[in-house]
């Protein structure tokens, strides 16, 4: 599944991890970890990449009963979700159209933790996630594939840890630790189905530059 790109943005953290550790001893373009969530629009726009084009890649949640933690997905398009409306849809560029599905994707201005609110959002696309929109339209002057793995499935509740992203786009350790504790029953499978997403995601890293 030999690519070329110049520039691979991930979320900073375990994923960022996952993905230089799929490209250990590969010769791979240059990697960039980007914030999560809201933080990541004031990153880009200070953000000064080589030419050439960008695959950005992460997990996702699922939202149709059609994708199961550990499915990679390769995005069409994506629209924002602002609480109760969806907006715009931008496309990007589905360059693995024979090996991964294809997807419409969201990207939400918050997490999206339970069964209902995610059956809401599944009229308008099939995975969310809550950075792809911002690069799509900050660079829609160049060629964006995004790959995602999912962490969670679209009947599965997961804690909010909305409290526990910082204003940088980090996850604070400690709100993180007493987030989860509040609820160890969905955090227990959260942690499961992001494991499993992890190693997912470090596979498809390398199956993709080899």
């Amino acid at each position: 599944m030999k690519a070329q790109f110049s520039t691979i943005l991930v979320p900073q953290g375990s994923e960022y991890r996952a993905v230089c550790k799929g490209l250990k001893g590969l010769k791979r373009p240059t990697v960039i970890a980007v914030p999560m969530g809201s933080a990541i629009r004031e990153f880009l726009k200070k953000l000064e990449l080589a030419e050439g084009s960008i695959l950005f890649l992460g997990v996702a949640g699922s939202l149709s009963a059609a994708l199961n933690i550990g499915d990679i997905v390769c995005y069409k398009s994506c629209s924002l979700w602002q609480g109760e409306a969806i907006e715009g849809q931008l496309s990007c560029y589905s360059l693995f159209n024979e090996k991964i599905k294809q997807v419409q994707g969201i990207t939400s201005d918050r997490l999206i933790c339970t069964p209902e609110d995610k059956k809401k959002l599944s009229q308008y696309g099939d995975v969310v996630d809550l950075e792809s929109y911002e690069v799509i339209k900050t660079y829609q002057h160049i060629l964006i594939s995004i790959v995602r793995v999912i962490s969670d499935h679209s009947q599965q509740r997961i804690p909010d840890l909305s409290q526990a992203i910082t204003p940088e786009g980090r996850l604070d350790p400690m709100t993180l630790g007493v987030r989860l504790l509040r609820d160890p029953w969905a955090s227990g499978h959260l942690i499961t189905g992001s494991l499993k997403a992890l190693n997912r995601l470090e596979s498809i890293t390398r199956e993709i530059f080899i």
